[in-house]
């Protein structure tokens, strides 16, 4: 799993201002200006054509009116217009500017729905992967399936607004910009799913490691607990479970311990039961020669009463 980086763009390349300027405004009124673009916006201008540096159109006012202009150098232009205000006065009118304005937009909207097509397929490619990502891990993300499954109706959401944009310059502006925004959005979740699969993994890790220490700690206390029932040393720590033969090893397996156990046990039992007659004859043993003891004793002291009575008598 890799984090995917975010879209970053030049954002005076989407500048307002931009879309109602251009690097001839110094040669043009202001008044001019603001009705040339007036004529763009309402679209009056029509059959653009560049050719041998020259720029041709036609421009609906009051009448149509075949426009020309020539790009000699960044600061003159040779102009043609059969409107009045430009044959009377020789200035650059706003159907001059209304040609340039929209030639100029013509040029952005070809990069901008360029940009929107590829940021579109970039925003399905991550929704895909997101996707992708979130069913291979799902079973670890149910405490998240809300949210992701948010996320993924704003993946859909965002995609089809983009592709339903009105293709006109204006508007493509804005939805390209979006696009961006959309996208970004779009890499941030994708990025942040991989933060919580992580997160996850780490946890079940940490589980795993807790659950090793406490098998081992048991196993430990287990073969001290073996030590203690099957060896008579008093200090049973000192005992060497790596010596002992493997039939009589502690085992994890509890059942497969007792059943290995077995014959240790029963060997011991039969030691146990002997060692119980030998103590019992023992101690009849003892008791016999206590009595006889006892007898002979209490004979003597009869024999020496009866020997003082007589020598009363």
């Amino acid at each position: 799993m890799e984090k995917m980086d975010r879209v970053t763009y030049n954002q005076d390349m989407f500048s307002i201002d931009l879309l109602h300027t251009t690097e001839y405004d110094n040669l043009f009124d202001f008044k001019v200006r603001q009705r040339g673009i007036s004529y763009h916006t309402n679209h009056k201008v029509k059959d653009i054509n560049f050719n041998n540096n020259t720029l041709t159109g036609v421009v609906e006012g009051t009448d149509s009116y075949d426009v020309s202009i020539t790009f000699k150098n960044d600061k003159e232009l040779d102009v043609k217009c059969e409107c009045v205000y430009h044959r009377e006065t020789n200035k650059y009118c706003k159907h001059v500017y209304a040609l340039l304005i929209s030639y100029k937009m013509e040029g952005i909207f070809k990069k901008d729905l360029t940009i929107l097509k590829d940021n579109i397929n970039k925003l399905i490619e991550v929704k895909d992967k997101y996707i992708k990502l979130y069913e291979e891990n799902k079973r670890n993300l149910k405490y998240k399936e809300y949210s992701i499954l948010r996320n993924i109706e704003d993946f859909n959401r965002n995609i089809k607004h983009l592709e339903e944009s009105n293709l006109e310059a204006y508007r493509l502006f804005y939805a390209t910009i979006a696009s961006y925004n959309f996208l970004n959005s779009a890499i941030s979740y994708y990025n942040e799913l991989i933060d919580d699969i992580i997160h996850f993994k780490e946890k079940e890790e940490q589980k795993r490691i807790e659950k090793e220490k406490i098998k081992e700690e048991k196993k430990l206390e287990e073969n001290k607990l073996f030590k203690e029932e099957y060896f008579d040393d008093k200090n049973v720590d000192e005992v060497n479970l790596e010596v002992i033969p493997q039939e009589t090893k502690p085992l994890d397996n509890l059942k497969e311990r007792e059943k290995k156990f077995e014959p240790v046990v029963e060997s011991k039992k039969k030691v146990m039961k002997k060692n119980k007659k030998k103590n019992k004859e023992s101690k009849f043993k003892g008791s016999l020669m206590m009595y006889c003891l006892i007898g002979f004793t209490a004979g003597v002291l009869l024999a020496a009463i009866t020997i003082v009575i007589g020598s009363f008598i």
